[in-house]
């Protein structure tokens, strides 16, 4: 198999605290909100396993179980080479909540991202839960987010959206 290990971390005593785990999440979020190259992002991900990413609507039940999740670090780059090319991101608006479950090693945040189209300029407001498992290297195995607000990044599209219109008045008399 190359060398490469499933998605799972090992199950060694986990030394990692939640200061550890949250630092590490931090640090993505920085980038994320920096805008920092594809290249850069990438080097969060572990090379001792290989990562998966998943980043769908909340309610879509393929990401429920689990079934829109893509693997390697190739589908990594390939994600945020995809962000790159169609999007900016205009920043982490609020990180709303950050906590760490360091049994699991994990951590996740709560938080509005605000998202620009490079072609358009028009913009859009996505909210998610981003959780993340780390490896021993304190490296991302796992990176799903779940938009739970406004417009998933995954589902956006690039039109202008036309304001509602209230109906004319209609005079409707009866015989």
């Amino acid at each position: 198999m190359l060398g490469i290990q499933p998605a799972t971390p090992t199950a060694l005593p986990n030394p990692d605290t939640e200061a550890d785990l949250l630092s590490a999440l931090s640090a993505l979020l920085a980038d994320l909100a920096g805008d920092a190259p594809a290249a850069q992002l990438v080097a969060h991900f572990s090379t001792l396993h290989e990562p998966q990413i998943q980043h769908a609507p909340a309610a879509c039940p393929l990401a429920q179980r689990g079934l829109s999740r893509l693997r390697g670090l190739n589908a990594v780059r390939s994600y945020f080479d995809l962000l790159a090319t169609h999007f900016e991101r205009a920043g982490v608006a609020e990180v709303r909540r950050m906590w760490a479950d360091p049994t699991r090693r994990a951590a996740t945040a709560q938080v509005e991202t605000k998202w620009r189209w490079r072609a358009s300029g028009r913009k859009f407001e996505e909210e998610l839960d981003m959780e993340l498992v780390f490896d021993e290297q304190m490296k991302i195995v796992s990176f799903v987010v779940a938009t739970t607000g406004g417009t998933c990044m995954m589902n956006a599209v690039d039109v202008e959206v036309a304001p509602l219109r209230s109906a004319p008045a209609v005079d409707v008399q009866t015989k």
